[in-house]
């Protein structure tokens, strides 16, 4: 690779890791009730059945539990797999999969050398943190370091 293409392509990643801040930023909610996890999961699971993506789509609470699961046709036992490590990133880094990808990428690193289990963790797209706001009485919201979050695979 030339020392041009290694620059557009660093300059590429940096852009990217500009845009998942911003979503990661953007993606939020005022509130996060069951309804609202199943409104969104049924949105998620009607998508990809309608695009005929064989994925399997999880929406779990930071404690772990699984709030919402869907299984697309052409799905199978790794499918769950690679959800549970993805999800394992997003809770542990507080980042979704992709911006830990890339965050490597950028700084050159791999996860070994971050001593993340490549069995345990996954750093790809597909894990989404969806973070909750607390809101005051007067419904200006904030997003305070312990607020409830959850987060989204496929």
């Amino acid at each position: 690779m030339t020392t041009e293409n290694t620059r557009e392509m660093l300059a590429s990643l940096a852009t990217e890791l500009t845009i998942l801040k911003d979503q990661e930023n953007r993606f939020q909610f005022s509130h996060f009730t069951a309804q609202d996890i199943w409104e969104l999961g049924t949105q998620m699971a009607q998508t990809a059945i309608a695009r005929e993506l064989p994925i399997a789509i999880s929406i779990r609470l930071f404690s772990g539990v699984t709030a919402f699961q869907f299984c697309c046709e052409g799905t199978n036992l790794n499918n769950e797999i690679w959800m549970k490590r993805k999800e394992r990133t997003v809770r542990e880094m507080e980042m979704s999969s992709l911006r830990m990808y890339t965050e490597f990428e950028l700084a050159g690193v791999t996860m070994e050398e971050k001593l993340m289990d490549r069995y345990e963790y996954a750093c790809c797209g597909g894990g989404f943190p969806a973070d909750q706001r607390r809101c005051d009485r007067r419904d200006h919201c904030l997003r305070p370091a312990a607020q409830r979050r959850s987060s989204i695979h496929h």
